[in-house]
């Protein structure tokens, strides 16, 4: 015979999850007016003296009061001489990323029809962090290129157009305020000296804030990446469709 595990999401109750995992093999099945027993202790669907299979009739009964202890339930679904399908449920916190995941889910929905798809350019030598902020806003409908050094960010200013830029202070070579000196000089061939610019960085120092302003950026974004502020960072900054 055979055994597919599977599990889902159930459903979602505010800072809780709910999962369903479901095992189901080929086996001999159990008779309907016997799956019910199964869950109690020592209870076996066969307890004839001649059983092939062996065990002390707890394993399920276990397993239900686990399920129940983790906020679930547990069932069986057979069908004799095809097999079974034992499933159980069990309730799990949200961990806080997937929270603010959904959050921003469902708050980029709002954000698509009031700052329609805007082009934001990450620079960011991170790929971890080039991926989690690129990830959030193309959940808000955004179109999101990315570069890793300053170099590469003012070719890409020099040829196409960009709305918003998510900058990291601590690039290696030209850092983010010298980079942003160039985007503002007028030397420069940028398209759009005026183009808004969001430190996006690891420092929590006192006066960071003040000089990347000071700089010419004009916001800061913390990381670790906190959903609500991104949120407010692009309805300050995103021109109104």
């Amino acid at each position: 015979g055979s055994i597919t595990v599977n599990t889902v999401i159930e459903r979602f109750e505010e800072k809780n999850i709910f999962l369903r995992t479901s095992i189901t093999d080929t086996g001999i099945g159990v008779p309907a007016e016997k799956a019910a027993l199964l869950f109690k202790p020592f209870a076996q669907a066969d307890v004839s003296t001649t059983r092939f299979y062996g065990g002390t009739g707890l394993g399920l009964a276990i397993c239900k009061q686990l399920s129940e202890l983790m906020g679930g339930t547990i069932g069986l679904e057979s069908t004799p001489g095809v097999g079974s399908t034992f499933w159980f449920t069990a309730e799990f916190e949200v961990p806080e990323q997937l929270q603010q995941h959904t959050i921003m889910k469902t708050n980029g929905e709002n954000l698509k029809s009031a700052n329609g798809d805007a082009r934001i350019l990450i620079v960011e030598d991170d790929a971890v962090n080039q991926h989690l902020l690129k990830g959030q806003l193309e959940l808000c409908g955004h179109n999101v290129e990315t570069v890793a050094d300053g170099t590469e960010a003012i070719k890409q200013l020099e040829h196409e157009d960009f709305d918003l830029i998510f900058m990291d202070c601590r690039l290696s070579g030209m850092d983010g305020y010298e980079l942003t000196s160039q985007i503002r000089s007028s030397d420069s061939q940028v398209k759009n000296h005026a183009i808004p610019i969001i430190a996006y960085t690891a420092n929590v120092m006192q006066g960071d804030r003040e000089r990347c302003i000071e700089s010419g950026m004009n916001d800061y974004l913390s990381k670790p990446l906190r959903v609500q502020a991104l949120i407010e960072v692009l309805e300050r900054w995103l021109p109104k469709r």
